[in-house]
Formats: C-alpha cells, structure tokens, sequence
C-alpha cells in the first residue's frame, strides 16, 4: 500500500482539537477558497467542559461536544453540511461523483477496520470519516486520510474495500457539502462581532489545574484510565488554543496575548506528553506534572485579561 503525504497546514489542521470530520472539512474548505480559519473565534473549550467530559463521563476525546463548527457559524461562510444516507454504496455513487465534480471531495463515513492505512485494521470496529477524491478507470478509489501518526496521505483502495468500510458501519452516510460564496468584509465583520460575544460570555473554572493531585490519587478510577483522560484534557487544551491563536493572529490581537496563549499551547503539550509517557511507563512524575498544570491557570487568566482589556479599550474609543 502506498502512502503520500497530502498537501496542508500540518501544524494548526491537526487532529488534537479537531476530529476527523471537521479536519477534513477544513482542509478541503480551504483548498476551495473559504476562510475556515474566522471558525476558529471560538475554539476555546472551557478547561472545565473538558474536565467533565473526559475525566468525569470518560468520553473519547474525538466525541467532544463545544461551541465550534456550529451550524450558523458556518453559515457566515456560506457553507452547509448535510447527511445523506442509503442502504448500500452504489447508491451514494451519483451524490459521490457530484461532489467530487462540484469540490474535489466527498466526506464518506465508514468503519475503519477494513483500511489497512489505520491502526485498527482487521482489530477494532470503530466509526470514522475519510475522503473520497478520485474514482479511477479501474474501479479503485483515490482516498485521503490519517496516517497513524494523525497526518493526512493519500491512499488507493478498490471499490470493494470502500464498500466494505461503507456497509459495516450502522450509520451509512455521506456528509455533502454545499457553498455559496460571500463576501469577504462581512465574513470578518460578522466573526468579530461573534467573538466579542463569545468573549463576555466566557466563563471558565480554574479548579482543574490546581487539583491535578487529587484526581491521580483518585481511588475510584485506575491508573490506565486516569492516565489516558488525562492526556485527553492536555491534548484538546493545547490543540484548541493553537486553533484559537490563528484567529487572534487574523484579528491583530495584543502582542501579549498572543504571545500567552502561545506559551499556554507549549506548557499543555509538554503536559501531554507527560501523560503520554505515564500511559507507557505506568509512572508519572508528579511534582513536575503538578507545578506544569497549576501554571497552566496563570497563563489564561493573563491571555483573558489581555483580550477583555482590548475589549474594553475599543468599546471607549
């Protein structure tokens, strides 16, 4: 099986804060014009949500629920998705080529255990959305997806593996995009004035970050599982901050603040790979992971202060 590297912003459409779907929409959005980076005012999940939702309901950090990608946010940029669903492949066929045709993709949600690319191949069922770009003279499929280390490639699969990957997962469906482009000075208008309100809005409990010791010590919950929620939290915290600093960089936000959030990014993935290594090791060294997470408060409430203040400064002048 060949794999080749597919062309894109590896660095801020990656797979920490997005899941597969919506990387693979922005990725395609962007190669067709759309400005998918103004979503990005809000990619700013509460340390608190996160908490709840990966430690306390142990979800998987793919099934996250935030503010980002909503429907009407999508729809400043002209853009809306739908599912579209059918007993079998072949009957998707004629939506499939229409959007190829009309995008240069189609986002077809599958089973990963029968694509040999993934982890999972022939181990673990498990739903996942890939990329159909190209249908070849010979039948087989040009198809973009993650590598295994969460880096998009293309890959060739025959129709029959696309199939299999289509008919055993429950859902059968396709996401179909449709776009009417707009205008550009509305577009921003419109996000910043989104923002703003996000802004005021946002409230966030520090809580987490200084009891990082009272949920190792958690007698309710092994190490494993502790481990593998915590390195969650760590990842979507450094990967949604990275998604929110592009849109601080598009509006000419203060130097400082970028240059916080940028430091809350670092520190986040050093704490991710803590627990990465705990996840091998079995062992965490504490004291550091403690005093890294603690830090972790100060550097948001600087970065929100900085941006409540700029807020403050436009609404008097």
């Amino acid at each position: 099986m060949q794999e080749q590297q597919f062309p894109y912003d590896v660095h801020l459409y990656d797979r920490r804060f997005l899941n597969c779907f919506q990387r693979h929409a922005v990725v395609f959005m962007k190669r067709l014009g759309i400005e998918v980076d103004w979503l990005f005012y809000n990619a700013l999940p509460t340390v608190g949500d996160l908490f709840q939702q990966m430690v306390v309901e142990n979800k998987p950090k793919y099934a996250l629920q935030s503010r980002y990608f909503a429907e009407d946010d999508l729809a400043l940029l002209g853009v809306r998705f739908h599912e579209q669903k059918a007993k079998c492949l072949d009957d998707l066929l004629p939506i499939i080529h229409g959007q190829i045709q009309a995008h240069g993709c189609a986002f077809l949600s599958g089973d990963v255990y029968y694509f040999a690319h993934c982890p999972e191949y022939r181990s673990t069922h498990a739903q996942h959305v890939v990329v159909l770009r190209q249908a070849n003279a010979d039948g087989s499929w040009e198809v973009v997806d993650d590598n295994a280390a969460s880096v998009l490639c293309e890959y060739r699969y025959p129709h029959e593996v696309i199939e299999q990957f289509f008919q055993n997962e429950g859902s059968r469906r396709m996401f179909c995009l449709e776009w009417t482009p707009v205008q550009s000075p509305d577009v921003e208008i419109s996000f910043r004035q989104r923002h703003q309100a996000f802004l005021d809005d946002f409230n966030t409990d520090p809580w987490f970050y200084g009891h990082l010791e009272q949920l190792l010590d958690n007698p309710l919950a092994s190490n494993t599982t502790k481990f593998r929620a915590l390195h969650d939290v760590f990842t979507l915290l450094a990967g949604s901050r990275n998604c929110f600093a592009r849109y601080l960089e598009m509006t000419g936000a203060p130097v400082a603040a970028m240059e916080r959030v940028g430091l809350f990014v670092q520190e986040a993935s050093v704490l991710k790979g803590l627990m990465a290594m705990a996840q091998i090791t079995g062992k965490v060294r504490r004291r550091d992971l403690i005093e890294r997470c603690a830090a972790l408060a100060g550097l948001e409430a600087d970065y929100l202060r900085e941006l409540r203040l700029t807020r403050t400064i436009d609404i008097a002048s």
